[in-house]
């Protein structure tokens, strides 16, 4: 988590320096969503770490060739549609050429705003996700030159996942594998492309659970795949 929060504040930082040097004696805005409350609210970690990086940035960090950033933190309560009505508030209240750069958290976000962030405002948007449609082969930049992910995306971690599990079984038998994700568009993204790679190298995917999203504990799902 802490890992993943400094990437974040380092990408952002990089981006920002990028876009403010035309825009030298304006100030410069960015806007960060992050689901502090709502069904992912126990992870406000990552409001608090932007909050810090972006306080350290202007005092320690020196801001952005001597250039203070005048950041805003919005709860979007990890609903999409409150993510993209903050963006659309934002473009309207801040000129674009000092509102130079935002972030959000989820694919549910992502996909309305295609249009209004790559083609309208053309403002470099930082991502919490990793959506195989919109990072993978089929999107990336050319299709979408104004987001921006922090890694690989959730198709091919599974794959990654599935060949260190076939290049350490070291059991008789085939590596049998069971997933365990949830009902959400990150939770379902990837799968398809996962299996398929599993079912080339030869592993036995023996169980897919999709787990209730107001579950608090999985002792249900691991008892499924201990019986599988």
């Amino acid at each position: 988590m802490k890992r993943k929060a400094f990437v974040w504040i380092g990408i952002t930082m990089a981006v920002v320096v990028g876009v403010a040097l035309p825009a030298w004696g304006r100030d410069i805005k960015v806007l960060s969503q992050f689901p502090m409350s709502g069904p992912v609210g126990t992870l406000p970690e990552f409001g608090m770490g932007y909050i810090d990086g972006m306080n350290w940035i202007n005092s320690e960090g020196g801001g952005v060739n001597g250039k203070k950033i005048t950041f805003f933190l919005e709860d979007f309560r990890y609903d999409p549609t409150v993510e993209v009505a903050n963006f659309n508030k934002y473009c309207a209240e801040h000129n674009r050429d000092e509102f130079l750069m935002a972030t959000g958290y989820i694919t549910g976000g992502l996909k309305p705003l295609i249009e209004k962030v790559n083609v309208e405002e053309k403002i470099p948007w930082l991502d919490g996700s990793y959506s195989t449609e919109i990072f993978g082969v089929e999107g990336g930049p050319s299709k979408y030159p104004y987001y921006y992910s922090l890694g690989a995306t959730y198709g091919d971690q599974i794959k990654v996942l599935m060949k260190w599990i076939k290049e350490n079984h070291k059991a008789s038998g085939k590596p049998r594998v069971g997933l365990v994700y949830s009902p959400t568009a990150w939770g379902r993204d990837g799968l398809p492309e996962g299996l398929d790679y599993a079912k080339k190298l030869g592993l036995d995917v023996v169980a897919q659970i999709e787990y209730p999203y107001t579950a608090t504990d999985a002792t249900n799902e691991c008892m499924a795949l201990r019986k599988a």
